[in-house]
């Protein structure tokens, strides 16, 4: 994906030859044909697949798994918007139920994220001044560790012919700076804990004193979800887990409709 930027090494893969690299730099060049499905109906046997391939990669086990993928005409954009999601959503519950310790899981979803950045790579980047194309500021405040909802809902904006932004864990000066060069027609905010919503707060107030005068603003997360004191503690105008919703909210019609894209309903939660 083109204009992503990250403050620190949360979404990127690790060093040392990490089999997951090879995989995903694969993953476009088998799963390019055109008649390869789009859908949001889950195999759950892929989705085990993928979350363990990516806890103990090896060679072989990733060319399995993007086998599996290739033989169920799976397409990259579900299992971008789908199958990753799903997979770290297995990671996590094997976490809580102890049959993955921490470190597992925080390295298996960095690569499902690095995966997930691969195969936007061939969805464009943001290019920022395109003539008639709707602006969206994606930010993950820096106290998340939780990035990859947010990840995968700027793929899918891209893929909706939106020119998106995507910051995680920036600095307030960098947000500033930002702001002050570009003009955002709307910004998003991924919150993954109710702790992160002080840190929102600032982070609103900011957008609200640099940003465009009557630029909406969108939070999302999974630390939004059940609460309805969310818009009350950040400042945000807007708080829902549907990518459709939020972007009818900020006015930013995408280019490519809503349900011919992507599952809208997973795509702000992270």
């Amino acid at each position: 994906m083109g204009d992503t930027h990250v403050r620190d090494d949360r979404a990127r893969l690790p060093d040392g030859g990490d089999p997951i690299a090879l995989f995903a730099a694969r993953v476009l060049d088998v799963l390019v044909d055109r008649n390869r499905r789009t859908s949001s109906t889950l195999r759950p046997d892929l989705v085990l697949a993928l979350a363990e391939s990516m806890v103990t990669p090896d060679g072989d086990r990733v060319e399995e798994t993007l086998a599996a993928f290739r033989r169920a005409c799976i397409s990259p954009e579900s299992m971008a918007d789908a199958y990753i999601p799903a997979a770290a959503q297995h990671l996590g519950l094997n976490w809580v139920s102890d049959r993955l310790c921490f470190a597992e899981v925080t390295i298996a979803t960095a690569r499902l994220q690095a995966l997930v950045r691969a195969i936007g790579t061939r969805w464009g980047g943001d290019p920022a001044h395109l003539p008639g194309r709707r602006s969206v500021l994606m930010i993950v405040p820096d106290t998340e560790q939780h990035t990859l909802g947010a990840v995968v809902a700027t793929g899918q904006m891209r893929r909706m012919g939106l020119s998106v932004c995507l910051r995680l864990g920036p600095e307030r000066a960098e947000v500033i700076e930002l702001l002050r060069a570009r003009t955002f027609d709307a910004a998003m905010l991924s919150i993954g804990h109710g702790e992160g919503f002080d840190v929102a707060g600032r982070l609103v107030d900011t957008l609200r004193r640099s940003g465009s005068r009557g630029m909406p603003i969108v939070a999302g997360g999974a630390g939004a979800v059940g609460r309805t004191d969310v818009a009350a503690r950040t400042g945000v105008d807007h708080v829902t887990q549907d990518l459709g919703e939020a972007l009818a909210f900020c006015g930013c019609a995408p280019l490519v409709p809503v349900g011919a894209a992507v599952p809208a309903k997973m795509s702000l939660r992270g």
